[in-house]
């Protein structure tokens, strides 16, 4: 409850909602893999394959809409310009960073963790654009993530097939304790990071409509 309280009052109704259908979202997608739903909807490949469920989606929109309620209430960024070029800098950082896992580097787990200690320091630059938004998508990304979280712990036990308990192709062989350490680092140092620099995005160009 302490990191909700973080959150400007503002936006804890947007909060509560947006996790709210983020979870039933991930439910959803949850049971249209285990019945077998076709691939372009529910994708079983690790990351999710861009399936057309899938939470990822969610992300701009709602960074959107937090980023449009504290614009109209009069919590803004200090610099809109500044801000935006921080974010749009960081997102740079985000693509190189994963060209370079991608194609210059091997599979492994050094990557991994190249990856996941690279991007949440790129997610700094967020917190520095826009601080109140940083804090609303931070809390969001971790609500957003702990259902996630806790379907890969089952997910690897049980052997479900769904894309929760999926590798990135060539890594490799891992004890199910490893794949699940692995994957769920995933969720809090690639995606949570990711929400923060997408959904701020999202939430800068919203703010730019509201101060024109």
């Amino acid at each position: 409850m302490r990191i909700v309280l973080a959150v400007s009052a503002t936006l804890r109704p947007p909060l509560f909602f947006a996790a709210a259908l983020t979870a039933i979202v991930t439910v959803v997608r949850l049971v249209g893999e285990r019945a077998g739903g076709p691939a372009w909807v529910f994708g079983r490949e690790a990351g999710g394959g861009a399936a057309l469920v899938g939470i990822g989606w969610l992300i701009p929109v709602f960074g959107a809409w937090f980023g449009h309620r504290l614009a109209r209430a009069g919590d803004g960024p200090a610099d809109l310009r500044r801000a935006l070029q921080l974010v749009f800098g960081a997102l740079l950082g985000v693509v190189v960073v994963f060209l370079v896992a991608k194609v210059l580097l091997p599979v492994t787990l050094a990557t991994f963790v190249f990856v996941a200690l690279a991007l949440p320091a790129l997610a700094i630059l967020a917190v520095l654009a826009w601080p109140a938004l940083a804090r609303a998508l931070f809390v969001y990304a971790v609500l957003a993530r702990a259902p996630v979280i806790a379907l890969t712990v089952v997910a690897v036990r049980s052997v479900w097939g769904t894309h929760f308990e999926q590798l990135a192709p060539g890594a490799p062989p891992m004890t199910d304790f490893g794949r699940t350490v692995v994957l769920c680092c995933a969720q809090v140092c690639l995606w949570i990071p990711l929400t923060m620099l997408v959904g701020a995005l999202a939430g800068l160009l919203a703010a730019m409509r509201v101060q024109r």
